[in-house]
């Protein structure tokens, strides 16, 4: 077992204890209910493909797996929709409009990236299949897809699943490189992360602040509470959007465009802008200066993805920038 594949087990064991920790401590679900059950079983199921299939052992075993046969491999993505068979038996609230829609999430982009890329154009059936990922979560047709412990008490399941649908089919069906899914980080992409976090203060605090976007307004914060707005922002928020605006839509563009993994000026400002626009319906109506916001922020990501190779390093500056919005500020 290398290295890597310990590491993240380790992850999982750890952000396991985390949350059971939290939950009792923050929420007054204890370990031994059936709330908690109900709501651990699907999350503990989706965390470790979300964490394992970082290493390229776990990738390796599954494209083993799923090579001999093109059955195998769309029967790999299948597993998201029976985590919410599991769940929604468990909190009795299984929705057939609602399983249909995941089926259709599922399979479209897999079965684009198994039949179609050879019929196209180099990257434009992954450029599709990223579109038939993104877009149902962009317009909320997955809502209701959720981790339920108590009422009142859950997480989105979709992040999860998003990530775990995405790796599956770009790294396992597809081999699509420089996706940068990967948490072996190293002393130098921290210091990437030290350049762009407070760079991005510097531009977003003045900018926002001036066009009456936000408002210092710090509030109190828990240790406890502070930990658990890191841990839902980096992995419910951060590592899903990078995963798809960088690893995916940043990578897809710099081959498309400039036949590289990486380092593609207009690969970045493309990926920028389509992450800032993807912010225009976060409220309503939309306001224009948080998507011109999100655009710089976009683009101080795009270049840690660029300088890193890591999408879960340009979740960390992501995560910052967030944390410190939700913690100092409000919009």
């Amino acid at each position: 077992m290398d290295r890597e594949f310990k590491l993240a087990l380790s992850l999982v064991a750890a952000l396991a204890a985390l949350s059971v920790f939290l939950l009792g401590n923050l929420a007054g679900v204890g370990i031994f209910s059936r709330e908690f059950v109900r709501g651990f079983v699907p999350f503990f199921l989706l965390l470790v493909p979300f964490i394992l299939q970082s290493t390229e052992i776990w990738v390796a075993v599954l494209r083993r797996w799923s090579e001999p046969s093109r059955a195998r491999k769309l029967v790999l993505p299948a597993y998201i929709a029976l985590v919410y068979i599991l769940s929604s038996f468990l909190n009795d609230n299984f929705s057939v409009p609602l399983f249909g829609k995941l089926a259709a999430w599922i399979l479209v982009p897999s079965l684009l990236l198994v039949f179609a890329t050879r019929l196209f154009p180099p990257y434009i059936a992954e450029s599709a299949a990223a579109l038939a990922l993104w877009l149902p979560l962009e317009f909320g047709e997955l809502s209701g897809f959720d981790i339920i412990f108590t009422p009142g008490i859950q997480i989105p399941a979709q992040p999860f699943a998003a990530v775990v649908l995405g790796y599956t089919c770009f790294a396992v069906l597809r081999g699509l490189p420089d996706i940068g899914y990967t948490f072996r980080w190293q002393w130098k992409d921290m210091g990437k992360v030290a350049v762009a976090l407070p760079v991005l203060a510097l531009v977003l605090v003045p900018a926002g602040t001036w066009s009456g976007f936000i408002g210092l307004s710090p509030g109190p914060t828990s240790p406890l509470e502070a930990v658990k707005l890191l841990l839902g922002i980096y992995f419910l928020v951060a590592i899903p959007e990078e995963l798809l605006f960088r690893g995916l839509i940043q990578n897809l563009l710099s081959k498309l465009w400039a036949g590289r993994p990486r380092g593609s000026a207009e690969a970045l400002a493309a990926a920028s802008l389509i992450f800032g626009f993807s912010h225009w319906n976060n409220f309503n109506p939309p306001d224009w200066r948080y998507v011109a916001l999100a655009t710089v922020a976009g683009a101080l990501y795009g270049w840690t993805y660029n300088r890193t190779g890591k999408t879960t390093v340009s979740a960390l500056v992501h995560c910052g920038v967030n944390f410190i919005w939700a913690v100092l500020f409000k919009g």
